[in-house]
């Protein structure tokens, strides 16, 4: 890797670093008024202080933003808004976190967006304080934060992420119908909701939804694993999950899913021409 990729790895990671710790402020302040810890009145200047570093971050890593002109303000991480337990809704570039679903597919079935997980393989750096650990962040806290943050669509996208880990569609789909509302070309809610619709049997409209998250970010992992699952599952053409599959491998991926791409590229060759799979 060259020095100014290094540079840039480094500076996206501090970047990453400055969201998590603002997010958590967030949550931690929200617990801190509801405890009457922290008056009203520095409470709400806390509180813009915090979304407007949350925002600033989130700005850069979306690409609004170009990453040098990020100034992080602080040192402290964590890793597990989405699923609890690891992984970040959104880190572009360095983690791809693709859709999750069942933990096994019965013949015939979907392939599972648990079988293709990008993980960052750089250790982060640990907080120097504990601080909260947000895997025991319940969900109905993350939804009052973002009901008070609505403008902070990260934290809503890492809640939607949380609720689809977890399979309750019901209450996944109206945080991304209001991502998409607030920003209608998030490509990110377009492929999530798209995967959403086809493990609820609906290829139609999970296919229209992974053709427009491609249309707005041809560089997303999930929108071509998304299509690539329409293609073969959905619509019986194992050509076209192939097609999809290699667009996906012409992208940056980490080997674990350069791999988990391959392996479904071989099945849909398998069912393009049988005995082929061997």
């Amino acid at each position: 890797m060259s020095t100014s990729a290094q540079q840039q790895r480094l500076s996206r990671t501090r970047i990453e670093q400055q969201r998590d710790q603002a997010l958590r402020d967030l949550l931690e302040l929200e617990q801190q008024v509801r405890a009457g810890e922290v008056p009203p009145g520095p409470a709400a200047e806390l509180s813009r202080r915090y979304e407007r570093t949350a925002a600033e971050a989130l700005a850069l890593l979306d690409g609004t933003q170009t990453v040098g002109e990020a100034v992080p303000r602080r040192g402290m991480t964590w890793r597990a808004v989405v699923y609890g337990v690891g992984g970040v809704a959104a880190l572009v570039a360095l983690v791809v976190v693709l859709p999750p679903a069942l933990q096994e597919r019965p013949d015939g079935g979907f392939v599972t967006g648990n079988e293709v997980t990008q993980v960052d393989p750089a250790p982060q750096p640990t907080s120097s304080t504990p601080g909260r650990d947000l895997s025991k962040v319940s969900d109905e806290e993350m939804e009052r934060v973002v009901a008070a943050n609505p403008e902070i669509v990260g934290m809503r996208l890492a809640l939607a992420e949380r609720y689809r880990s977890q399979g309750e569609f019901d209450k996944a789909v109206p945080h991304y119908r209001e991502v998409l509302d607030r920003e209608p070309d998030n490509a990110e809610a377009l492929a999530s909701l798209g995967w959403i619709l086809l493990m609820l049997e609906e290829p139609v409209e999970a296919a229209r939804l992974a053709d427009q998250a491609l249309q707005r970010d041809p560089a997303l992992p999930l929108g071509w694993w998304l299509l690539a699952n329409v293609r073969l599952y959905g619509q019986d053409d194992p050509d076209g999950a192939i097609e999809a599959l290699q667009r996906m491998q012409e992208l940056p991926l980490e080997p674990e899913v350069q791999g988990q791409a391959a392996a479904l590229e071989q099945e849909a060759r398998a069912l393009a021409v049988p005995g082929s799979g061997e």
